[in-house]
């Protein structure tokens, strides 16, 4: 029987988040992250990066309303990943400036990472993927030596800016590996079956074991996640995976024009797929 892979241009558009400091996270994602404000309505506010049209992140402001504040959140951390290491020293420059703090600042052979959370505690890793070995086994990064490396200041994020990890915190780590190989297409990565992605790692997801109930009667009212975007490169993928869906007989949504599919996973996480 032939397995279901997703399509390899399959790419992580767009985090959707629901914030409770509406005031502090846009101007954490702006002012210091350095995302683009490209729309503000009703109670959303849409970030990206200076590429036309592009929606990295989106912001629900949920302020409003009593919402739970889980022991855990079901998305436990988010890479961002910086495509050079002069714009990698401009994020770590605007860190300073505003004196936010940074939990741990590392890096090994071919990676610099910065590891924080955004005022509702989201966690968040700032990568840079180096081309060039910079050290021969995982150390502290020298933060005050890398500033001074670079005269290059990048106010806003580049077009090369992408989401490329996501870390979820999941009851059952074999039950949610099944279906995001069986039902989402995902290969996992060498043995382990909680690194998964897409062949050309476009799009990967690392589960962790929760130490908390992950209820999915209250994911609605839980700051943290709310859904995640992902892209299909045409017609034929959305049917493709129209398809797959149907012969697992799974529930989900796709609209009639065919553009836009959604599912939940087990953990209550909602995936957007929508065709280009």
């Amino acid at each position: 029987m032939e397995v279901f892979q997703m399509s390899k241009e399959v790419t992580l558009e767009t985090i959707a988040l629901r914030m409770k400091k509406a005031e502090s996270m846009i101007k954490f994602y702006k002012n210091i992250l350095g995302f683009i404000l490209k729309n503000e309505e009703n109670n959303l506010s849409i970030f990206g990066t200076k590429e036309i049209g592009s929606q990295l992140l989106i912001l629900e402001d949920v302020s409003y309303k009593v919402v739970e504040v889980a022991e855990e959140k079901k998305l436990a951390r988010f890479t961002l990943l910086i495509p050079t290491e002069d714009e990698f020293i401009s994020v770590l420059k605007r860190l300073e400036a505003f004196h936010y703090p940074i939990n741990k600042a590392s890096e090994n052979k071919y990676e610099q990472s910065l590891l924080l959370e955004d005022p509702d505690g989201n966690e968040i890793e700032i990568l840079h993927k180096s081309s060039f070995v910079l050290c021969d086994e995982e150390r502290v990064l020298d933060q005050q030596k890398l500033l001074k490396k670079s005269t290059i200041n990048h106010k806003i994020l580049s077009p090369e800016v992408k989401f490329s990890k996501l870390y979820l915190n999941v009851e059952s780590v074999s039950e949610m590996s099944l279906f995001y190989q069986k039902i989402l297409g995902m290969s996992v990565e060498g043995e382990d079956q909680r690194q998964l992605s897409i062949d050309n790692a476009n799009l990967s997801v690392y589960l962790q074991e929760s130490k908390f109930n992950q209820s999915v009667e209250t994911a609605e009212d839980r700051l943290g996640v709310d859904f995640f975007i992902s892209y299909l490169e045409d017609k034929e993928a959305m049917i493709n995976l129209k398809k797959h869906l149907e012969n697992k007989k799974m529930d989900f949504f796709i609209d009639k024009k065919m553009k836009i599919l959604t599912i939940f996973d087990p953990s209550g996480i909602e995936w957007w797929f929508i065709r280009k």
